[in-house]
């Protein structure tokens, strides 16, 4: 502690230079004490700076290009077309700024790791770089230092490739996984159209329905049959109004018709027939001669008799059954033409017969026809039914095929490429931050202390100086 000189008034000469010397004393103190922490913050200073090696920093900047595509595809099965666009990322700028995402992802480990290992480097001995953005711009700046301007160089181009190459891995995770789900539909619509296929031709294997054209054409054949029976019936109608007209003409029923047509075809009935005519006509013309009695009426009837007889017989052997000699009276049709009525009769009787026969096998046809009309038109339901979701499978397949096609320029807009607008630069000079701050605090803490010293040295003169004051001025009053 330094002590105070007190000098009374009344001291002597010795006094005052023993004073005088005290203050010296005091005053080298002080001045030791000041350059003794100037020289050890030199020493100091010295020391840091030979401890410190020179850095050199590389910049660089990438920019994030506009991302746009435009992509269609028509599906030629559907009709459809399936347009697909990718939006810039500058879209929702204002919002999320992608930026910002790479800014993170510049200071992962992964990048780090990589860009370290690029260089044969530590991640401690790489240290970690500085990415900042430009407001208003889609420009990312970066910058890293090295020992050396081209170890920093090349450190900038390790992080920059690092840093690139990591985009590039999570733009094609991210279209992978896109791809894997829609393959993975894909694989579902194919085999439910492969499902639906094998559905198809197994039912056209049980089924009789091979083509659903078959039902246009069955219907037509059923219409077709339907023209041909009406023409049939109006025919018919036709052939039996006719015969109705004749057969009351000739007071024959179509069976009569048909036996006359046998006995008068039979040489032996035909003779019989008219050796009956004959005797009968004979008879009556000798009955009106001769009395009943008389032995020429007599003899007349029995001509008529065993002709009769004889007919009788006949037609019994032909037709296998009695006959009336009403029926047999009317075959007498001489030479009037009633015969040709007849087989026109008989004719008629055949041919109204066939038409009906006709008629009713069509009916027929067209039953059974349209029996399998209907289970055709059930089976075609279900045939358009199966093709119906066959095509939905399909379209759906092929709707699947053109978005992975289409979609395929969409996955850079997740992760947009980033793209160096300005390479990293070689340092012409020694990044001196590090020096100079060093330099500036010896100065300045040098200053400082020998500003404290100053204070202190003042600080005492000054106390000195006021004490001796007031002791002078006391002894005045005195």
């Amino acid at each position: 502690m330094i002590e105070k000189p007190i000098i009374s008034p009344n001291s002597s000469p010795r006094d005052k230079n023993l004073s005088n010397l005290k203050n010296w004393t005091t005053s080298k103190k002080i001045l030791g004490i000041g350059v003794g922490i100037n020289i050890a913050i030199a020493g100091a200073t010295v020391f840091l700076l030979q401890g410190i090696n020179p850095t050199y920093t590389s910049k660089g900047a990438t920019i994030i290009p506009g991302v746009g595509t435009q992509g269609s595809v028509e599906l030629s099965e559907t009709g459809k077309t399936y347009d697909s666009s990718g939006q810039t990322p500058y879209g929702y700028l204002l919002k999320i700024d992608p930026r910002e995402n790479y800014q993170y992802i510049s200071q992962t480990e992964d990048v780090i790791a990589q860009a370290a290992a690029a260089v044969n480097m530590s991640m401690e001995e790489f240290g970690a770089p500085t990415v900042w953005l430009d407001n208003g711009t889609t420009i990312m700046q970066f910058a890293i230092s090295g020992e050396t301007p081209e170890q920093a160089r090349e450190k900038a181009w390790a992080f920059y490739k690092s840093w690139s190459d990591r985009i590039s891995d999570l733009r094609n995770q991210e279209a992978l996984r896109q791809t894997n789900n829609i393959e993975q539909k894909l694989s579902i619509s194919d085999r439910q159209l492969e499902d639906t296929q094998q559905k198809i031709s197994e039912f056209r294997n049980q089924s009789s329905l091979k083509i659903a054209s078959q039902v246009q054409e069955l219907a037509g054949q059923i219409e077709n049959l339907r023209i041909q029976q009406t023409n049939l019936i109006v025919e018919q109608k036709g052939v039996a109004r006719r015969f109705q007209q004749l057969s009351s003409l000739l007071n024959f029923t179509s069976e009569q018709a048909g036996e006359a047509l046998i006995l008068l075809d039979d040489k032996v009935f035909q003779n019989s027939l008219q050796n009956y005519t004959q005797a009968t006509a004979n008879l009556e013309e000798t009955s009106s001669i001769w009395s009943t009695d008389s032995p020429q009426v007599i003899s007349e009837e029995e001509k008529k008799n065993t002709a009769q007889r004889a007919m009788l017989q006949r037609s019994r052997f032909l037709l296998g059954k009695p006959v009336d000699l009403n029926f047999l009276a009317r075959l007498d049709l001489g030479g009037d033409g009633r015969r040709d009525f007849v087989e026109e009769l008989v004719r008629l009787q055949v041919q109204r017969e066939g038409l009906e026969t006709q008629v009713n096998s069509l009916n027929q046809q067209i039953e059974q026809l349209e029996v399998r009309l209907k289970n055709l038109t059930q089976e075609q339901f279900t045939l358009e039914r199966l093709e119906r979701d066959a095509q939905i499978a399909e379209s759906i397949f092929a709707e699947g095929l053109s978005r992975l096609d289409v979609n395929k320029p969409d996955y850079a807009t997740y992760y947009p490429p980033i793209q160096l607008i300005e390479e990293p630069t070689l340092p012409s000079g020694e990044e001196g931050s590090a020096s100079k701050t060093i330099i500036l605090g010896g100065i300045a803490f040098s200053i400082l202390s020998t500003t404290g010293l100053l204070m202190l040295w003042w600080g005492k003169s000054q106390n000195r100086y006021i004490f001796k004051y007031f002791l002078d001025s006391n002894e005045k009053k005195v």
